[in-house]
């Protein structure tokens, strides 16, 4: 027997070896039925900002000083007690965050971060807010230049946890796109808060 008939068995065996047990838990196995999906109630609200509304209003987003103010309060406070009962140095952060990672932030959050700039470019892309189901939902909606016909809408989803923020470094460049050759076909774009999230209301129940 040739060496390379020796070797095709062996690969065959192999590969019998690794399908055969999949196979026969397919077929031999009882099969379970698939539930069905739950039924949706159309009535169901999951907040308790009110009635839907139809039609999208301006959302801006202005703190007032005093809460801004509160913030940092709270910063300066927590940044005063350098050695809390989690912050254990060389655990390499076993039994939490370590002071020599947070406290360069909080002195971020307390000092360096200017909010109002972000506020601006927040209502500088424009903000809209819709009630669906009992919740305000607040999003961006940027229309692309133009109307052409070849403009696509996209939805933009952020993660758990997650925020507009994300995806403010695209925006420009999704609703301003061009084809090769110079014809415009920017996207349409949708970047709502999730429930919880940002600036929409989270939702009253589970589900």
């Amino acid at each position: 027997m040739s060496a390379r008939l020796i070797c095709t068995r062996i690969a065959a065996a192999t590969l019998l070896i690794a399908v055969l047990p999949p196979l026969l838990d397919f077929w031999l196995l009882p099969r379970t039925a698939v539930s069905s999906l739950p039924a949706v109630d159309d009535a169901e609200v999951w907040g308790d900002r009110g009635p839907d509304s139809a039609v999208p209003v301006p959302f801006t987003v202005a703190f007032p000083d005093e809460q801004i103010e509160d913030v940092r309060q709270r910063l300066r406070k927590t940044t005063s007690h350098g050695s809390m009962a989690l912050w254990h140095p060389g655990m390499h952060g076993s039994y939490g965050i370590e002071a020599s990672d947070l406290n360069p932030l909080l002195h971020r959050w307390e000092s360096a971060f200017d909010w109002r700039v972000h506020e601006r470019h927040l209502n500088s892309i424009g903000l809209h807010s819709l009630i669906v189901d009992g919740l305000q939902v607040v999003f961006h909606h940027v229309r692309a230049p133009g109307r052409g016909s070849q403009r696509r809408a996209i939805l933009l989803l952020h993660g758990w946890p997650g925020s507009i923020f994300e995806f403010h470094p695209m925006i420009e460049k999704l609703s301003a796109h061009q084809q090769s050759g110079g014809a415009a076909s920017g996207f349409d774009l949708v970047v709502p808060c999730l429930p919880g999230y940002g600036f929409t209301s989270a939702t009253v129940k589970e589900g």
